[in-house]
């Protein structure tokens, strides 16, 4: 029997034998390593264009969209964004990572839920420091009540679309070219 197809070194009676171990190997392998660090550096940039998404090229002066707004918008959300993207993908993006590479997960939908998941904690935690630290807290109440309610506020979608999109973008870096074998 020749090597098995993907993970180079290890023959199919190995893989028979301890099949968690070949998942292993392609995610722990030197391309493995070297794609998750660009990963890690990659997939968070991803962020401010999902915060640009419900707000394309307007303007606080007009709603009309200008060429120089579609340029200049992007630049401003990326100066704000990236910075809290890579502390979350640092703090939470990281444990997670450490999970599915314990487990073998390369699924779409596992990291898209996972990503899901992190930016939902990300919105709560950010929520309950605003309520926490507000001088006004009858005020924050109700403004609390009214951001709780997902339909009145759209940061709870960006927040949870974006770490979604970087989850996703993360695994499509890591896991590109392994011939496409089957999720778990």
């Amino acid at each position: 029997m020749g090597a098995f197809r993907g993970w180079p070194g290890t023959t199919y009676q190995e893989v028979a034998q301890n099949p968690s171990r070949a998942r292993l190997d392609v995610i722990t392998g030197p391309m493995g390593r070297q794609r998750t660090i660009i990963g890690f550096l990659v997939a968070p940039l991803i962020v401010p264009f999902v915060f640009y998404l419900p707000f394309p090229g307007t303007s606080d002066v007009s709603s009309k969209v200008s060429v120089l707004s579609l340029l200049i918008t992007p630049l401003i959300y990326s100066v704000f964004a990236i910075p809290i993207a890579y502390v979350v993908e640092f703090f939470l993006g990281l444990p997670a990572w450490t999970i599915y590479r314990r487990y073998g997960v390369r699924s779409v939908s596992a990291f898209a839920g996972g990503g899901a998941l992190i930016g939902l904690a990300f919105y709560a935690a950010v929520e309950t420091v605003t309520y926490v630290f507000s001088p006004d807290a009858r005020q924050l109440r109700r403004e609390f009540n009214i951001s709780a309610n997902p339909l009145s506020n759209p940061f709870f979608y960006v927040d949870v679309v974006s770490a979604s999109a970087s989850a996703v973008l993360f695994r499509t870096i890591v896991f590109w070219g392994n011939g496409g074998e089957s999720s778990k």
